[in-house]
């Protein structure tokens, strides 16, 4: 009952949360300000795709080419390299304040979907590759891990070891897979590679 009790509470004032900070004169004024202080929006995203299982959601390309077409509006996209060139030759200041997006951790859909919504809007955009991932061939543990317990069912999911870790009942798989993300992520990378080969010897090609 007390779960429940947080759970609906907790949704009410995330409801009332983005009911006020997405107020179209607070986000304008907002924007105002960006360009007012000559500031670089740099906006980090992940994965564009249609869900596909993975505990790890990600961003569904309707709403990226929804986002894309707010941003045109909006705000002048750049370049890490654009920006670069700029300091170098004419202010930062234009019509619109300037903003960039940048993709982090190589994911496959950035080529197959993102990259080509990209390209019909004819915006630059910054890609971030793990070169560790290229040369095994494979995603972090984490990512795997994630994509993983996305797609098994709660009974494997109990049965499913990790080293210092214990599955909360409570949760859903996507919150679950955040939870372990982040449990992973905050231990050293020596004791991440431990819980890597534990998961491998432990389901091996299944992951």
């Amino acid at each position: 009952m007390e779960f429940k009790f947080k759970t609906v509470t907790k949704g009410i004032l995330k409801q009332s949360a983005f009911k006020i900070l997405t107020n179209p004169f607070r986000i304008k004024r907002r924007i105002e300000k960006i360009k007012e202080k000559k500031l670089l929006i740099i906006l980090n995203l992940h994965r564009v795709a249609k869900d596909d299982g993975s505990s790890y959601r990600p961003l569904d390309p309707k709403i990226f080419n929804k986002l894309i077409l707010y941003l045109k509006e909006h705000f002048v996209f750049t370049s890490f390299s654009e920006i670069k060139n700029e300091r170098k030759n004419i202010d930062l200041l234009t019509e619109k304040a300037k903003v960039i997006l940048s993709f982090d951790d190589g994911y496959k859909d950035f080529i197959e979907i993102a990259h080509p919504i990209l390209l019909h809007h004819g915006i630059k955009a910054n890609h971030n590759i793990i070169p560790n991932c290229v040369n095994q061939q494979r995603p972090p543990i984490n990512v795997i891990l994630q994509d993983y317990i996305g797609k098994i069912s709660k009974e494997e999911l109990r049965k499913f070891k990790i080293p210092n870790y214990s599955w909360d009942e409570k949760l859903t798989k996507y919150q679950e897979g955040l939870k372990l993300s982040r449990h992973i992520k905050n231990n050293p990378y020596r004791v991440q590679l431990e819980i890597e080969k534990y998961c491998f010897d432990q389901v091996g090609d299944r992951l």
